[in-house]
């Protein structure tokens, strides 16, 4: 077994990891992070967890990024550690028993001191893994798994394995990181999560730049006068896409709605395009800097999703579009960043395209009264950004392994 008193060697090979001046008060920790989210997709998971990963290394933190994916590691990086296990391996059983093999090798290897894992229906080997090596571990959950699975269609007793094997994962963790209130509740309620934190999503400020809008419609060829409501993201079902639909083909003929993504909701969006090409226009998957391109071309943003607001409306933030929301957990943060006369959040009460629509009209009349200023656009960057998100991370990894340190060192 791993003996509790063994002192791991630098992960550099060299000496002692040294803080920045800015982070002295925090000491470097070694960190295991492992996901099933395959990281070199174009979508808000991977964005997520690059964010994070980076913005520990960049603090001094030695982390092991365990994961599926062909995703490269910035060269600045020197404490980031990349492992990939099961490339071919679909998210499921198979590939969460090799991201168990791999873990299990790192803690031999890298003997770190506190890891977290990322949440999805087939979490199990990993978190036993951890706890029989005696590392504490954080959970990060991203959404209602459960929920998810069953309006997702899955079997019963799918749910019900899921179900029993994350509340066996919760009682073991330090604790549970969610991203959203209703997402916390779930964990307390449906995976009966012991101490739960809320962490909120960001953006990713160095990709998602304001831009001029002519110039992105002139280089995505889009035409300069016409209302362009946008769209990037993931087709889940939460993202209510059929009244996103519905809300643009009840508005006047000249404007358009332009989506890019990808996942369980592409035929639908496919099929839409299909019946109003003149209306609707879908680009396929797309990476994230031409999504960005798209925001930086758009009127308005709209996001349709149900039940907390997402990553999307923080990236639409950063980019300096006004956007149209439903009322969701979360919403109250993206509101308090603006003054009224911004009108930057066009926040929608009753779920339907009735009044999806009068959303987006009411932010199309406030884009044609001027942009969202420069100084509140930058005010805003600055509050979305993912460095808040990685600063509570940070405190309660340090707090983990300071705990298994005393543990350690206690006769």
């Amino acid at each position: 077994g791993r003996s509790a008193l063994h002192a791991p060697p630098d992960p550099s090979g060299g000496a002692p990891l040294a803080l920045s001046t800015e982070f002295a008060h925090h000491r470097p920790v070694r960190l295991v992070y492992v996901t099933q989210v395959r990281l070199d997709t174009p979508h808000g998971g991977p964005r997520h967890v690059h964010a994070v990963v980076r913005g520990l290394a960049r603090r001094g933190h030695a982390v092991t990024l365990i994961g599926p994916g062909d995703d490269t590691v910035p060269a600045d990086l020197s404490r980031l550690r990349r492992i990939r296990p099961g490339r071919t391996l679909a998210p499921g059983a198979r590939l969460e028993l090799a991201l168990a093999g791999s873990v299990a090798r790192a803690v031999f290897e890298r003997s770190p001191e506190v890891a977290c894992v990322r949440i999805c229906p087939s979490t199990s080997a990993v978190p036993e893994t951890l706890a029989r090596l005696s590392v504490p571990f954080w959970l990060e959950l991203n959404g209602r798994v459960i929920e998810e699975m069953r309006r997702s269609g899955a079997p019963t007793w799918k749910q019900a394995m899921a179900q029993a094997s994350l509340q066996w994962a919760c009682r073991r963790a330090a604790g549970v990181v969610a991203v959203a209130e209703n997402i916390a509740e779930h964990a307390r309620r449906v995976l009966r999560a012991r101490r739960v934190e809320i962490i909120e999503n960001g953006a990713d400020t160095e990709t998602a730049i304001p831009g001029d809008r002519t110039e992105a419609r002139r280089e995505l060829q889009l035409p300069p006068g016409v209302p362009i409501v946008a769209f990037a993201g993931s087709f889940v079902p939460e993202q209510q896409l059929s009244l996103l639909f519905e809300a643009v083909l009840g508005m006047p003929a000249e404007v358009r709605l332009i989506l890019a993504g990808d996942g369980p909701g592409r035929a639908q969006v496919e099929a839409a395009a299909r019946a109003h090409p003149d209306r609707i226009q879908y680009w396929g998957p797309v990476a994230h800097e031409r999504a960005v391109k798209l925001l930086q071309a758009a009127t308005v943003c709209a996001n349709a999703r149900d039940g907390d607001l997402g990553m999307k409306p923080f990236e639409a933030a950063a980019v300096g579009r006004r956007i149209v929301v439903f009322e969701a957990p979360g919403v109250r943060r993206l509101t308090e960043l603006y003054r009224p006369e911004d009108r930057g959040v066009e926040v929608v009460q009753a779920r339907s395209a009735e009044a999806l629509r009068a959303g987006i009209a009411r932010a199309i009349e406030a884009e044609s009264q001027g942009p969202i200023p420069r100084a509140t656009v930058e005010r805003v960057r600055r509050a979305v950004g993912w460095d808040r998100a990685v600063d509570q991370l940070e405190a309660l990894f340090q707090q983990s392994a300071d705990g298994s340190c005393r543990r350690a060192l206690t006769p």
